[in-house]
């Protein structure tokens, strides 16, 4: 029952086979649905999917550190740049 779930889930996602069996013909046919080859399927999307969104985390948060980087770069050369210009 609940890879019957599983595939209609990844039917969901776009997914047309599930190794060399189509997701139309699985469910159609009870019989050749294999309960620990849909779990290790689904289990290795989960964590394909998982790691695409650390992967992207990391990446924004790379971006945040430079974007904060240039803004104290630019912030630091304001300042000089004022203190040059009203020194005494």
């Amino acid at each position: 029952m609940r890879a019957t779930e599983l595939i209609q889930v990844l039917g969901g996602k776009g997914f047309k086979k599930i190794g060399k069996s189509k997701i139309v013909d699985l469910l159609a046919n009870q019989s050749l649905i294999k309960y620990d080859y849909i779990m290790d399927f689904y289990q290795n999307i989960i964590k394909k999917e998982k790691e695409q969104i650390d992967e992207n985390k990391k990446k924004k948060l790379k971006e945040v550190d430079m974007w904060s980087r240039s803004q104290r770069e630019e912030e630091k050369a304001f300042i000089e740049k004022y203190a040059n210009d009203n020194a005494d």
